[in-house]
């Protein structure tokens, strides 16, 4: 850094010399190009003035050219400084971790943790990210438990050990720890056996989820967005949409993709087409490629839009292209029994062929059309195929 500063202030000094150079030989030039033009109007030593004046036009238009390269010079060579700066700055970064790992102090030690997990200006070191989520854990770091938690949970620079990263959670948790309070919260929520587990999950996620404004790796939005996929289907307790709505749409609000995509779905499912196609909008203008795919459904299907089939196989093919499987399968299908597209067998059978290695009933589709000896079975099924598909896609007798 200090070498960097050096260099700095050595350039801006060689340029302010070069500066003051030209201004004296500007001054020189201006003051001749006065006096000639004074005898050229007194008409004396005329032909050595004229002289004067040309010298002087040329040295001028040299010394314009002189500043516009100058200047040119100047912003490369600051963008080219801030850069170096810049990357010093970054070997101090990295002596400030390495100092930060030889601390007492807990926090400290936390931050150099984070350093190594995420292999921030160091390289990544799970093992030795522990050990000094570790220590600055012993003294009482909630974040530091937190990680502890998660190292634990997931086995992270040592063996799996949900007892020990439970306590870990506990011990944050009891500081009111967001990362902590999640931890706990989804584990109870997704492994728990019981109601009184799920309902202790739902108690700790909630205290995250009610803040409701952005926290370290948006915990509040993750909470929202689980304790709403919670209420909308855990068999364990009773489905409670409304709730479920609500959550979604805290975390919508805060431009979450996935629950904008998850709460078009179920006001789709409600027949509130409106408010689905604004938010799967929304989530597909972020490239949430399942909105795509329930975005097209409204248009394939014509729920609170015009049919357009167009524009349906718009957003498959934008889903198809992450090998999205319900986007496949439509398309698939469009092109089997030329709906909305010109019928293309092979282009059904491309579409076709990942969903069928999962779904039975795409395989015996995707086999019939496979079909070369017996071709009469294959074209009765495409045809009732079709028949399916357009009693399926009888437009709603909702408003639009």
């Amino acid at each position: 850094m200090i070498k960097s500063v050096g260099y700095f202030i050595g350039y801006i000094a060689a340029n302010l010399f070069f500066i003051f150079l030209l201004w004296k030989i500007t001054i020189f030039f201006f003051r001749r190009f006065r006096n000639s033009i004074n005898n050229l109007k007194n008409k004396a030593h005329v032909d050595s003035s004229k002289v004067t004046v040309l010298k002087a036009t040329s040295f001028g238009l040299a010394f314009l050219l002189s500043v516009f390269f100058f200047m040119g010079n100047i912003s490369l060579n600051i963008e080219k400084i801030v850069k170096n700066i810049n990357d010093n700055s970054n070997i101090a970064t990295l002596s400030s971790i390495q100092l930060f790992e030889k601390s007492t102090d807990p926090a400290q030690l936390y931050k150099a943790g984070v350093a190594y997990l995420m292999g921030y200006k160091v390289k990544f070191d799970p093992i030795k990210a522990k050990k000094l989520f570790s220590l600055a854990a012993e003294k009482g770091n909630a974040d530091a438990q937190a990680y502890m938690g998660i190292m634990c949970q997931n086995g992270l620079g040592g063996p799996t050990d949900i007892k020990m990263a439970k306590d870990f959670y506990l011990a944050a948790a009891k500081q009111e720890n967001d990362l902590a309070l999640f931890g706990l919260g989804s584990h109870y929520t997704t492994t728990g056996s019981s109601k009184a587990e799920i309902y202790q999950g739902i108690k700790y996620l909630e205290k995250v989820a009610q803040k409701n404004n952005a926290t370290i790796h948006d915990i509040n939005v993750k909470a929202q967005r689980l304790l709403a996929t919670i209420y909308e289907g855990n068999t364990l307790i009773a489905k409670d949409l409304a709730k479920a709505k609500s959550y979604y749409e805290m975390a919508a609000k805060q431009n979450d993709a996935d629950a904008q995509c998850s709460l078009g779905i179920l006001n789709s499912k409600e027949r509130n087409y409106v408010e689905a196609k604004k938010w799967l909008e929304r989530s597909a203008d972020q490239k949430f490629v399942p909105a795509y795919t329930a975005l097209a459904n409204l248009y394939f299907n014509g729920h609170g839009v015009k049919k357009d089939y167009t524009q349906a196989k718009q957003l498959y093919e934008k889903a198809a292209k992450s090998q999205d499987l319900e986007a496949l399968t439509t398309l698939g299908m469009m092109y089997a029994v030329g709906l909305g597209v010109e019928q293309n067998i092979d282009m059904a059978k491309v579409y076709l062929d990942k969903p069928s290695k999962v779904n039975p009933d795409i395989k015996d589709l995707f086999e019939t059309l496979n079909e070369t000896q017996n071709i009469v079975k294959r074209d009765r099924t495409i045809s009732i195929l079709k028949t399916l598909l357009e009693r399926q896609n009888e437009p709603a007798q909702d408003s639009v």
